[in-house]
């Protein structure tokens, strides 16, 4: 693929420049890398005798993710008593405790947490693999099938939409971010979709948790710690990592989590049958970034170019379903 060749032209070159965590940060967010990228990366870092434990780590991590688990524990051996800096990465925390590896002390909130996201998480690792991307992927389309419909609800601003929205029972209900506050939503969403730097002190209704973005878990992140309250979700999700890093290619930035969503539907569950919601999105580019807040417009996102691509994909949508309804 010509974005893994450039991103692994453009990573080795910072790591050789002496950026090199950063360098694999910048990687790792865009999802753009494959296990060939890796191991260059890997052999540029060790033959230049820079190979800090973070670095490893999180080379281990990113195997993992790809379901490169051999090369992950090969990496891991060599790095002796594990170091405080392994807490950044929860999956590789888990892949060690179930293979036996050594593992950073954990203080009883952090165990409760690690334990709970073994519990919940559709893409934790243990010593059998599971990848991320099939089981999110495959727990939407469960989801989707024992229902009549889906229902996909943004939070686009009072001024651009319309209509008030009841949360259907018998429709998959997927909302966004702080939906509860958004006062033209009523009810309860099954899905919540939320970005990796949501912070909410109470968790929003909502029995399915996705955090958007190439998977927090296997990145450098302490987002793991936030469930210390053990919060009552069914399951907590990803989106697949092919998918983030297709999306921003195409918008040269990243994705909203609402567009993001619509591509998962489009691309990869069938709703052949189903009838189908999509409101709360405006017709054009927004000037403010919630319905519920007066923050402005986010410009991590390419605004102009969501909302052509998502016309497409609604068009996309439509031909599959019964009957889709876009309210704006």
């Amino acid at each position: 693929m010509a974005n893994v060749q450039l991103a692994k032209a453009v990573n080795i070159r910072e790591y050789l420049g002496g950026s090199q965590l950063r360098a694999l940060d910048k990687m790792a967010y865009s999802g753009c890398f494959d296990s060939q990228t890796l191991d260059d990366i890997v052999a540029a870092v060790l033959s230049r005798r820079c190979s800090g434990k973070a670095l490893v780590y999180y080379a281990a991590s990113l195997y993992l993710q790809l379901g490169e688990a051999d090369k992950a524990r090969d990496l891991l051996r060599g790095t002796g008593r594990a170091s405080r800096e392994m807490k950044w990465f929860s999956m590789l925390m888990l892949y060690c405790r179930g293979t036996g590896l050594a593992c950073p002390r954990l203080s009883r909130g952090g165990s409760q947490c690690l334990d709970y996201l073994q519990e919940k998480y559709s893409g934790s690792v243990g010593v059998s693999q599971t990848l991320p991307d099939t089981a999110l992927l495959s727990r939407l389309a469960d989801l989707v099938n024992v229902k009549s419909g889906f229902s996909v609800i943004g939070n686009a601003p009072a001024a651009d939409v319309d209509d008030r929205i009841s949360l259907r029972e018998d429709h998959l209900s997927i909302c966004f971010n702080n939906y509860h506050l958004n006062a033209r939503i009523e009810g309860d969403a099954d899905v919540h979709v939320v970005t990796p730097s949501w912070r909410s002190a109470q968790q929003v209704p909502g029995r399915h948790l996705i955090i958007t973005g190439n998977s927090i878990f296997y990145r450098r992140s302490k987002v793991w710690r936030r469930f210390e309250d053990r919060p009552s979700y069914v399951g907590i999700h990803t989106v697949p990592r092919n998918l983030w890093c297709s999306l921003v290619e195409q918008l040269g930035a990243s994705p909203s989590a609402g567009l993001l969503l619509l591509s998962c539907l489009e691309k990869y569950i069938d709703v052949t049958g189903k009838d189908g919601l999509v409101a709360g999105f405006s017709e054009r580019v927004p000037t403010q970034n919630h319905s519920y807040d007066r923050e402005p417009i986010s410009p991590a996102h390419n605004w102009p170019a969501e909302v052509k691509l998502r016309q497409t994909l609604l068009q996309r949508i439509e031909k599959n379903t019964r009957s889709l309804h876009v309210s704006h």
